[in-house]
């Protein structure tokens, strides 16, 4: 199994973010950028069962394994200093997220987690075309947006004329409510442009709705999708309705040899919440459409480097695979939601069938990550690798 390696750094951005609603500065840009640090903790598995199943770490300085000369720290529950570690490899049976960080001369790394779980992690999906390497292609939408951004209309719009026939499954749509600092309840993924409404496409591209058209952005969507797809992603998701909580196992497979990382957004669907408009694109009351949100990002678990690039997989071979287990505890996030009077305050199961995920896969050059894949499934429901027919 690959050696992950999850650790925190400052990001580092060509553009900044402004709350201020403008129309869209287009940045075309070459990617998000991470900083990577000099001492690094590695683990061969971020999700263990309680029932003695163990996780080894790992300390890389500069690229060098220095596990025997490093030292290895846990952070124990209601303690402010952490326990030096008698050994790298850690278990427990009581069920939680455990977090370690390591010491070499005098570096410290960021910290990481582990979590430890009573359920059964499931299983990768069984490959039925093993040999294959020719997968689907879709681009990643991101729609920075936000309920009091009175130019966001015209980008929901022109989404909305855009992702129709073909071109619809030809992307994964997410929407980052971040306008404003943010709606509550929603995932904190920074906008980097200077202004909202802005749709950044694979972390590579922009489109710029004010200037654009339907057909324009569906050609762009096009010739992105057009190249041969890097990597095939599959996804293996089960709810565990007596703890609301979601355990996914997100499975990568390379058609070109490559360093990859994967990321997992949960999103919502008919999000209600009246939208400012300054176009006059709303003409229903408050029951219009535009009212109604959907593919709302609540949980992005993706934060690698201080940006969200997805965690490092490491170098696949083509034909090759490696996975990524994701927990989501929905019932944290009711809880949490309902202390800062957010999203799931009258949270019922039917709510369940508005949520859906989006997992993509990016690669790097250098520090600067680009998306490469990415897929959308239920929160419930198995979505296998997707070959061309």
């Amino acid at each position: 199994m690959n050696w992950f390696i999850k650790t925190a750094s400052l990001l580092t951005l060509a553009t900044v973010m402004s709350v201020s609603c403008e129309r869209e500065t287009v940045d075309e840009g070459t990617g998000v950028g991470v900083k990577v640090p000099d001492l690094a903790v590695a683990f061969n598995k971020n999700v263990i069962r309680n029932n003695g199943e163990t996780a080894t770490l790992k300390a890389y300085y500069k690229g060098e394994d220095v596990t025997d000369e490093a030292y290895f720290f846990q952070f124990l529950p209601g303690k402010d200093v952490p326990q030096q570690m008698t050994t790298n490899v850690f278990s427990s049976t009581e069920v939680g997220e455990y977090h370690f960080q390591a010491a070499y001369l005098t570096a410290t790394s960021a910290m990481v987690s582990v979590n430890v779980v009573d359920r059964e992690i499931p299983e990768p999906l069984k490959d039925e075309s093993a040999g294959n390497t020719s997968f689907v292609h879709r681009t990643f939408l991101n729609q920075h947006t936000g309920a009091g951004c009175g130019y966001c209309p015209g980008m929901t719009k022109l989404l909305k004329e855009t992702l129709v026939g073909d071109v619809e499954d030809m992307a994964v749509l997410a929407a980052l409510r971040t306008y404003g600092g943010g709606e509550a309840g929603f995932a904190a993924v920074p906008n980097p442009s200077n202004g909202y409404p802005f749709l950044h496409i694979d972390y590579k591209d922009s489109y710029d709705f004010s200037k654009g058209t339907a057909e324009g952005l569906a050609q762009k969507i096009k010739d992105r999708v057009s190249d041969p797809a890097s990597v095939g992603i599959s996804a293996h998701p089960v709810y565990y309705a007596d703890s609301k909580q979601i355990i996914v196992r997100v499975t990568v497979k390379a058609a070109v040899k490559g360093e990859y990382n994967v990321g997992l957004w949960l999103m919502q669907d008919n999000w209600y919440k009246i939208q400012s408009d300054y176009l006059g694109i709303i003409t229903g009351g408050v029951k219009d459409p535009y009212h109604y949100h959907d593919n709302c990002v609540r949980i992005a678990d993706s934060n690698y480097l201080g940006a969200h690039v997805g965690y490092p997989l490491g170098v696949l071979e083509s034909g090759k695979t490696s996975d990524w287990v994701f927990v989501f505890d929905l019932k944290d996030a009711i809880e949490n939601s309902k202390n800062k009077g957010g999203w799931w305050e009258s949270f019922t199961e039917q709510c369940l069938d508005d949520l859906h995920f989006a997992a993509f896969v990016t690669t790097h050059e250098g520090s600067t990550y680009s998306v490469v894949n990415a897929i959308d499934f239920k929160y419930n429901e198995e979505r296998p690798f997707e070959y061309i027919k």
